[in-house]
């Protein structure tokens, strides 16, 4: 590895924000992903299509694995994103940009482990109103929802990242 890919960042107060609501989202994942299936029906919709509409039911564990999956990909993003040397970049990195090329690296993924845990519990919700308040499938405008939260800060981070001196 090259020398600079060994500094140290220092987290912004915005960044120490970021992995703290973070951190309390996967909390809440958990206490709605346990409040939900203790008051789910054994079968729940367990997939919907790109319309939103539900296309296979299954065990109401699904959930529970949902919930450790997102946990899974967010503290592995946490320990991925402490090794940013190792990152690709869509600019070369030298000795005069490392710094702030870390900085929107690790911020971009901040905002992604942060985003993927929303998703989660946006996607528990919709199966527990689905499944006890009958509620409508959610449409095209979830996918829509999901894809704008995921791509909008990567897409953002990406282009900081190209116009950085």
């Amino acid at each position: 590895m090259e020398p600079e890919s060994k500094i140290k960042l220092q987290l912004s107060s915005f960044d120490q924000a970021l992995e703290t609501t973070g951190f309390l989202m996967v909390l809440i994942l958990w206490g709605f992903t346990l409040f939900a299936y203790f008051n789910l029906p054994a079968t729940i919709p367990t997939h919907f299509d790109a319309l939103g509409n539900v296309n296979n039911y299954g065990s109401k564990a699904t959930i529970l694995f949902m919930a450790a999956f997102a946990t899974l990909v967010f503290f592995g993003v946490t320990v991925l994103n402490k090794h940013p040397g190792i990152f690709n970049y869509a600019r070369p990195v030298n000795k005069e940009n490392t710094e702030q090329q870390y900085k929107y690296a690790t911020r971009m993924l901040r905002f992604l482990k942060l985003t993927i845990v929303i998703v989660f519990i946006l996607i528990i919700l919709l199966t527990y109103l689905t499944t006890n308040y009958g509620i409508k499938e959610p449409g095209i405008w979830f996918i829509l929802l999901i894809a704008g939260l995921i791509n909008i800060p990567t897409v953002y981070y990406i282009i900081r990242s190209i116009r950085a001196k």
